[in-house]
């Protein structure tokens, strides 16, 4: 006996929706600061904003899995990974406007992905699993 899990648009929507809410002003913040901050990139402080685009990873992952309890942690993957290529949308469109190099490629954007994918698993691992669907 087969069972198809259906994707739910709505809780789906609403965790990339926060996911962007938390990680789009970081971006934009981190964008301002390193062209008016000298040596910003190699500043202890570069990391609070590493920590938390992890952490809207891994928000944008418990609540999929909270929208969807009966496939949690597909939820929380795609809701992650959905933030990320959100973001990336944006990250991308910037520095194209402005004339700038983007500054990385295909492969930190795959190995980003995973990891977006992985962080938004462990956030959807935090909520309620329900089998049957109710």
């Amino acid at each position: 006996m087969s069972r198809t899990i259906a994707v739910q648009g709505r809780p789906l929507l609403g965790a990339i929706a926060v996911g962007l809410a938390i990680v789009v002003p970081i971006s934009a913040a981190v964008r301002v600061l390193d062209r008016n901050v000298d040596d910003f990139d190699s500043s202890v402080w570069m990391w609070l904003p590493v920590v938390a685009i992890v952490a809207a990873y891994v928000v944008a992952g418990v609540v999929a899995g909270r929208g969807a309890p009966h496939a949690p942690l597909l939820h929380g993957a795609v809701a992650a990974v959905g933030t990320f290529a959100g973001w990336l949308g944006v990250r991308v469109a910037v520095p194209l406007v402005q004339g700038d190099d983007l500054g990385f490629g295909l492969r930190t954007v795959l190995v980003n992905a995973l990891l977006a994918i992985g962080f938004g698993l462990l956030g959807a691992a935090f909520t309620r699993h329900d089998p049957t669907g109710l």
